[in-house]
């Protein structure tokens, strides 16, 4: 490839040099497996998606926009029955109000949630 120009340049915001440049967008964060509610970050963040590693069979399970079970609204609701796997969002979900998982009444699921923080 003599005689061609090479230019080298740094990365831009979100870039990994682990990967493509263009592999994607930022890498994510997951939390320990959740098998309760609670408060998975009190900043604000992008949710990127969450994985099921046991479903539930009797209550319903929230991901909500804020930092406690009766505050902020309601980003994704998980159902009854939702198959265990990986459920990644074509484009990420702004929370600015941090992020709190609910578990509905009797919801007894294992799941992680995949976020972004962002600042």
């Amino acid at each position: 490839m003599s005689g061609y120009p090479m230019k080298v340049v740094e990365l831009l915001a979100g870039e990994n040099q682990q990967f493509d440049r263009l592999f994607g967008g930022a890498m994510c964060l997951s939390t320990a497996i959740m098998t309760a509610e609670g408060l998975i970050t009190a900043s604000p963040c992008l949710l990127y998606g969450y994985v099921i590693h046991a479903q539930t069979t009797v209550g319903a399970l929230a991901i909500k926009n804020g930092t406690s079970t009766g505050g902020g609204m309601t980003r994704i609701t998980i159902p009854v029955g939702k198959a265990v796997g990986e459920y990644i969002f074509p484009v990420a979900i702004d929370c600015p109000a941090g992020l709190y998982l609910t578990f509905g009444s009797g919801a007894t699921a294992s799941i992680s949630i995949l976020y972004l923080p962002v600042t």
